[in-house]
């Protein structure tokens, strides 16, 4: 296998892990958003 064709492999791996850790990320920050927010409206019910 060629040397550029292995480079252009490992770039989009990355690429694709990036855009991956990106929506990870982004499902957490929501998840916890939504946790402080469950949060707040269950302390305002009392």
């Amino acid at each position: 296998m060629p040397l550029h064709e292995t480079q252009k492999i490992s770039e989009c791996y990355c690429r694709k892990t990036q855009r991956a850790h990106i929506y990870l990320r982004s499902i957490g920050s929501y998840f916890r958003y939504l946790k402080q927010y469950s949060y707040y409206s269950t302390n305002k019910a009392y």
